[in-house]
């Protein structure tokens, strides 16, 4: 519910980042990920915890608002209470890390063969 309101937050100052500072970093010698960290990361900073801060007090209020008017239990009063069974958490988390380094091996498997194209002088990327 709070993802509209961080995506209305973080646009426009994305909007107006500019997209030279983040080329110069590349050129002083930066890979692109450090670039990305040390010129749009930080720049964008103070605006993803004020993103972060409006979807804390909204889903904090949806909470109160539930717990205040109905008796009505989601899941996030039912984490809240403590009344979701461990084996449910150990699944989530585990689902969790296996999407992660399922996408670390993809990430890697994409930029081995990117730069292998390169190598052999390839013109067609993906």
């Amino acid at each position: 519910m709070a993802l509209p309101y961080g995506i209305s937050l973080m646009y426009p100052r994305s909007e107006k980042f500019e997209r030279s500072l983040y080329e110069a970093s590349q050129d002083l010698g930066y890979s692109k990920v450090q670039s990305w960290f040390k010129t749009y990361f930080v720049y964008m900073i103070p605006t993803i915890v004020f993103a972060g801060l409006v979807a804390t007090f909204l889903s904090f209020d949806d909470f109160i608002i539930l717990k205040t008017t109905t008796n009505t239990s989601t899941l996030g009063t039912k984490l809240y209470e403590g009344n979701i069974k461990p084996w449910g958490l150990v699944v989530g988390t585990a689902i969790l890390f296996a999407t992660f380094i399922g996408n670390a091996i993809y990430i890697g498997y994409k930029a081995k063969m990117t730069k292998t194209k390169k190598v052999l002088g390839g013109t067609n990327a993906n």
